[in-house]
C-alpha cells in the first residue's frame, strides 16, 4: 500500500489572487523533499507552461494539465498509486460543479487573497464552496504589504469568514518571476 498523498488545493474564484503563483512555488518547494505533482486544473495552463521553462536538471514537480474532471481523477489515482507524497492543485477562478468536487479531494485548502477591496468584494462565494467542502483550509495573505493600512484592515474582515490566516506572502517581484 502506498503512503499517504497529501492534496492540497489553491483556490479562489477571483482571478489574479496569485493562485497559480503559490501553487507553483509550493510545488518547487515541496518537490524539493519528495515525489510532488502539480496539477493544473486552470485552462489558462500557466503553471504547467511556466515549469516547462524550467530547467530539466533541477527537482521539480511533474506538471499535469487536467482538463475535465474525468482528466483530474485519473491524474489523482495515477499520483496516489505511484506513491506521489504531494499533489498540489492550481484551480481555476471560477465555481462549478467540478470545482466542489475536487475541493472534496483536498487534504487542505489554500485561500490565497490579497488586502484589497476587489478581493474581499468576491471572496464570499469562495467561502462557501470551501466550507461546503468540510475541509481544513486558511487564507494566504498574498501581495502583503504590512505597513499599509489595508494590511491592517484585512483581518478582522477575514475572521468573520471563520477561516485563519495561515499564511503572508510579501510583495514581491521574485514571486511573479
Amino acid at each position: 500500500m502506498a503512503d499517504k498523498c497529501t492534496v492540497i488545493c489553491v483556490f479562489s474564484n477571483k482571478g489574479g489572487s496569485g493562485k497559480t503563483t503559490i501553487a507553483v512555488h509550493l510545488a518547487l518547494a515541496y518537490a524539493q523533499i519528495a515525489r510532488t505533482a502539480l496539477l493544473d486544473v486552470d485552462p489558462q495552463g500557466t503553471a504547467t507552461e511556466w515549469l516547462k521553462r524550467r530547467p530539466p536538471e533541477r527537482k521539480n514537480p511533474l506538471a499535469v494539465p487536467c482538463h475535465g474532471r474525468d482528466a483530474v481523477e485519473r491524474a489523482l489515482k495515477l499520483a496516489r498509486a505511484e506513491g506521489f507524497t504531494f499533489v498540489i492543485v492550481d484551480m481555476p477562478p471560477h465555481a462549478t460543479a467540478q470545482i466542489a468536487w475536487l475541493l472534496q479531494e483536498a487534504d487542505l485548502i489554500l485561500v490565497p487573497t490579497r488586502p484589497s477591496a476587489a478581493d474581499l468584494v468576491t471572496i464570499q462565494q469562495t467561502v462557501a464552496l470551501v466550507h461546503a467542502s468540510k475541509r481544513k483550509a486558511g487564507f494566504i495573505l498574498n501581495a502583503f504589504r504590512p505597513q499599509l493600512v489595508e494590511a491592517k484592515e484585512i483581518a478582522p474582515l477575514l475572521a468573520k469568514h471563520n477561516l485563519p490566516i495561515i499564511g503572508f506572502l510579501g510583495d514581491r517581484i521574485a514571486h511573479s518571476r
